[in-house]
């Protein structure tokens, strides 16, 4: 009997088996707002009795809060929190609630492991920051053996049921069987991440370590309180003080009040505000001191909880998937969750904090195994190690971006540092506590503590005598890079090693320096996931600049100032991997596009549109069209705390005018109508994959359906790949995302023209408009231009687009300036404005189709560009599926009768 596609079988492949879906706690993973929490769910947290925390130091000493406020003024039954200037009821001053509020406040929790993909949030009560910390030590237990067999990945799960549990029946292979087997280690599995505190006798070392690090992290926010005088009987402070006003959060938590105590709170503002002259707080004031400001609001939120900072008790694992999170609009109808998108698209985004190094060993790892040990060389090591420091400074590459920055390509450094000439320098007398040569040898070079970038970056700075010291003092590859500041600190162990801080300034910053030139990232683009690098300032992109160019190059409307650049680079072939994925220019070029804006909302929103419409491609048939994101970084200066993004894509060998430009042998000839009558085709379902359109039975799309539009389209934003050695050597992709955005069905034609960025030749009649609102109907019209103008040069030449066809459409628009745009906005005499087709426009169509090489297609053609894409009134134009369905007929035409497209309408 076969398996069931839920079940795994004995004899599973390893993609089998990674595609069974990992279990998520929704505690962690579900960002939520507090202005999307219905007052309804939001109990009072301090309406329960809750027990505070317990935690001790490595003495056994609590830690020690602040005591509640006496001798401060009170207003009826409330008065002002002096840390965070919250209004409190009077029950908060029992020592025990105090305790809970300020904790509340200061969201002392956050996640303690490096690799974190969402390290920024903080946590309120120690549950929620445990939920999120277990899911970084997920294992697979048996559940036939003790807990101290764990697993840690699934693979060695499912090898163990081979092994040990034979005759196992096929269930215990189920996904939903398999999940189950999953929960946090029970096994302590690191340090404390902030002191070298670890647990030897405790029989349950993983709650003593939670609670240890939860010491440090309450004691670091207990810093965050001001400092004023506290006496025995309790705080003792002036409200009015700057010290304090300039702490805390400035509005109140309505949930920490009762329902008689909200009324109370608002006759009380009502005497305070009265009393000075204000108006009196009505029902649109309480609603906003409840936080109920947000259009939409959450109406299933946590679970209700009597324990606030009591460990998590042991629960059932809940898929994100399933997590009954649904938003309530103010009519009361609700709507699922919207789908993260962007950067928070953890689903379709992989976050990388380790420049690719897991990649990059996964990758090479078969090929560092297979590397033999060999005999000394023979002659003086300090000569070898001259050699090698000479080899090294040869084989560096200068940065792409940054011209006092060098990378050594990858591929290099085991051509450098052989094991040879490693086993011939372990012969120095400072390897004298090493009897094995061939041992040390290998574990410099292939591990499991590897130190074959230490030794290289050691032979530069003329250090390598120190190998061995460091190597006692832990330090190895993974310490790498360093940073030169004020000391050298490892990130990895989270201390300061010894011997390289002995170091002078210039030493110090040459480390520094190199150790960063010897791990430039490894770029790898497996096509599930897009990859998205997180560096540092003082990271090398390991790329050679060829050339730069500017992305705009005619007239635009600026929303910021500047321009994103594009650089024409090229990667050394050791530092990346994209398989299939991409289109694979025939020189190996990129292009690298950073963004002049450091705002990580345009950015994420210019990814989502790319990822949306290749997750679309793929059921168009029309990926080849579309520019593909191969990678995308971030790149934060602390000096200046801007944030610089980039884009990785294929090289194109032109826009579409340098199409033109090139290719002018074909103005005139009319085979070309054939490839011309496919592109068109294909242009239009690339961007059926922005624009996401879709037929219902009923006529009505579902409201949380996604919908894109591009905004920008042009010839510059339409690029030319040539390819060598294949049998379509040359096409059209639709490019540059930067104006796209996504919307919802609600609120896709709602948007306005004036926010916008666009060029003003090819926008649409709506970006005119007082009342004007863009759409993916802008798009059409844009993209009609673009292809009157192709229609254009393909029978008139390049001249014509450039000069004749612009100038003949140069007229004052309504605010005095002269401009080709193909529109024009007339006003009746009520001054009700409406849009019209330029008769300049109409008139170069008529001659267009009257060309003596004017073709059956290319009339036609022009017939749909004028009547439907050009269509003046937006809700008139087509769309993209009709338009599609046109473009289509076209293609057969020409592809089933060739005199359809070679046969002019005179012959």
């Amino acid at each position: 009997m076969g398996a069931t596609p839920n079940t795994l079988t004995p004899d599973a492949t390893a993609e089998q088996i990674a595609s069974v879906p990992l279990p998520s706690l929704t505690t962690s993973a579900t960002h939520l707002r507090a202005s999307d929490i219905e007052s309804s769910d939001r109990d009072s947290i301090f309406s329960k009795r809750s027990r505070v925390s317990t935690v001790m130091n490595l003495n056994g000493e609590r830690l020690e809060w602040p005591s509640p406020p006496t001798q401060i003024p009170m207003i009826g039954h409330f008065f002002t929190c002096p840390y965070c200037k919250v209004i409190c009821p009077r029950r908060y001053l029992d020592r025990s609630s105090w305790q809970v509020h300020l904790i509340h406040d200061l969201q002392p929790y956050h996640c303690t492991y490096e690799d974190c993909t969402d390290p920024n949030r903080l946590y309120g009560t120690r549950k929620e920051w445990l939920d999120h910390e277990n899911q970084h030590t997920q294992v697979w237990h048996c559940q036939e053996h003790t807990d101290e067999l764990e697993f840690e990945t699934l693979t060695e799960y499912v090898e163990h049921l081979k092994i040990s549990h034979p005759d196992a029946p096929t269930e215990r292979y189920s996904q939903e069987l398999i999940r189950t087997m999953v929960a946090p280690s029970r096994k302590l599995r690191r340090e404390c991440p902030f002191c070298p505190f670890l647990p030897n006798s405790s029989p349950d070392r993983v709650t003593e370590m939670q609670k240890h690090i939860t010491f440090h992290l309450e004691r670091l926010a207990l810093l965050a309180l001001p400092l004023v005088d506290d006496d025995s009987d309790g705080l003792d402070c002036s409200l009015n003080s700057p010290e304090i006003q300039r702490f805390g959060r400035k509005s109140s938590i309505a949930a920490d009040f009762s329902e008689e105590e909200r009324i109370s709170f608002a006759d009380f503002m009502y005497i305070e505000e009265t009393q000075e002259g204000d108006h009196p707080v009505s029902d649109d004031n309480i609603r906003e001191i409840t936080l109920m400001d947000d259009n939409f609001r959450v109406q299933h939120w946590l679970p209700e909880d009597d324990s606030l900072f009591d460990d998590p008790p042991n629960q059932e694992i809940v898929p994100l998937e399933e997590f009954p999170i649904e938003y309530k609009e103010a009519n009361g109808s609700t709507r699922p969750r919207e789908k993260r998108l962007g950067l928070d698209d953890l689903e379709r985004v992989r976050i990388i904090r380790d420049r690719g190094e897991s990649d990059f060993y996964r990758a090479y790892s078969h090929v560092s195994q297979q590397s033999d040990i060999h005999t000394p060389l023979p002659g003086d090591v300090d000569t070898l190690l001259e050699t090698m420091l000479q080899e090294l400074e040869e084989s560096k590459v200068m940065c792409a971006l940054d011209p006092t920055k060098y990378y050594l390509p990858r591929r290099r450094l085991p051509e450098i540092l052989t094991t040879q000439r490693v086993r011939t320098i372990v012969e120095l007398p400072c390897f004298r506590d090493y009897p094995d040569k061939d041992d040390l040898t290998k574990n410099i070079c292939l591990g499991p503590s590897p130190c074959l970038k230490l030794l290289a970056v050691l032979i530069i700075t003329s250090k390598a005598h120190d190998l061995p010291r460091h190597m006692k003092e832990g330090l190895t590859d993974k310490c790498l890079p360093m940073d030169s500041k004020s000391s050298m600190y490892c990130r990895y162990h989270r201390n300061l090693h010894s011997t390289v801080n002995t170091y002078h300034t210039p030493t110090v910053q040459e480390f520094s320096r190199w150790s960063y030139s010897l791990v430039a990232p490894y770029i790898k683009n497996n096509t599930v996931k897009h990859p998205h690098y997180i560096l540092r300032h003082d990271d090398v992109f390991p790329m050679e600049v060829f050339g730069q160019q500017m992305s705009d190059t005619g007239p635009t409307i600026p929303l910021d100032e500047g321009f994103d650049q594009v650089y024409q680079v090229k990667i050394d072939s050791s530092h990346y991997d994209f398989g299939a994925f991409g289109v694979h220019h025939h020189s190996g070029l990129f292009a690298l596009k950073g963004l002049f804006s450091s705002d990580r909302e345009n950015f994420s929103q210019e990814l989502a549109a790319l990822l949306f419409s290749m997750d679309n491609a793929h059921e168009q048939d029309a990926m080849d069209h579309l520019t593909q994101p191969l990678a995308t970084f971030e790149v934060l200066d602390p000096r200046t705390r801007h944030t610089t993004y980039y884009f990785l894509f294929d090289w194109a060998d032109g826009n579409l005018r340098d199409f033109w430009r090139t290719n002018q042998y074909l103005v005139g000839d009319m085979r070309h109508s054939l490839w011309m009558s496919q592109q068109f085709h294909k242009i239009c379902l690339a961007l059926q994959c922005l624009h996401n359109e879709r037929e219902t039975s009923a006529g009505i799309a579902p409201t949380d359906q996604l919908y894109g539009r591009h905004g920008e389209i042009k010839p510059d934003n339409i690029v030319w790949f040539h390819l060598e050695h294949s049998s379509s050597d040359h096409f059209l992709a639709l490019s540059d995302f930067g104006s796209a955005h996504l919307d919802t069905q609600m609120s896709r034609s709602y948007q306005d023209a004036r926010r916008s960025a666009h060029t003003i030749t090819y926008s649409a009649p709506e970006s005119n408009l007082s009342d004007g609102a863009i759409s993916y109907a802008t798009d059409i019209f844009s993209l009609g231009c673009v292809f009157l103008e192709y229609v254009t040069w393909v029978l008139c030449g390049l001249d014509s687009v450039e000069n004749q066809f612009p100038n003949y459409r140069l007229e004052g628009d309504a605010s005095g300036f002269i401009t080709d745009k193909f529109f024009a906005i007339q006003s009746d005499v009520n001054g009700v404005q409406r849009p019209l087709l330029k008769p300049q426009v109409r008139n170069w169509i008529s001659r267009l189709q009257q060309h003596a090489n004017c073709s059956w297609y290319l009339y036609q053609l022009l017939e749909i560009i004028r009547d439907k894409m050009l269509e003046p009134d937006r809700e008139k134009r087509v769309h993209i599926l009709p338009l599609i369905e046109e473009m289509q007929k076209l293609r057969m035409a020409c592809e089933l009768n060739d005199s359809f497209y070679l046969k002019t309408r005179y012959s």
